[in-house]
């Protein structure tokens, strides 16, 4: 591949392209022969978007376990209307 550099794969789609039809041999071929510096932004993009995900991820097991525990409460709301009418 000619071009060995971000700004080269943004310039010319065509080598995008032969990236994503086949990551194995070609998106390792861009990949070294990119600059140390390159590569270091490729791989902290990587470990920002590993890092998002494990958020996204982790926020939506907490709402799973937040709706179970509503309906929780909503057992003891109904527990609590229960003991006003008996006051009543």
């Amino acid at each position: 591949m000619e071009n060995t550099s971000l700004l080269g794969l943004v310039q010319n789609p065509t080598s995008l392209a032969d990236i994503i039809n086949d990551p194995a041999k070609k998106g390792m071929e861009f990949y070294q022969g990119l600059s140390v510096r390159e590569k270091q932004y490729i791989l902290f993009a990587a470990a920002a978007g590993l890092i998002g995900y494990a958020i996204y991820l982790g926020r939506q097991e907490s709402g799973a376990y937040t709706s179970s525990s509503s309906g929780g409460s909503s057992t003891t709301g109904g527990n609590a209307n229960t003991s006003d009418k008996s006051k009543q």
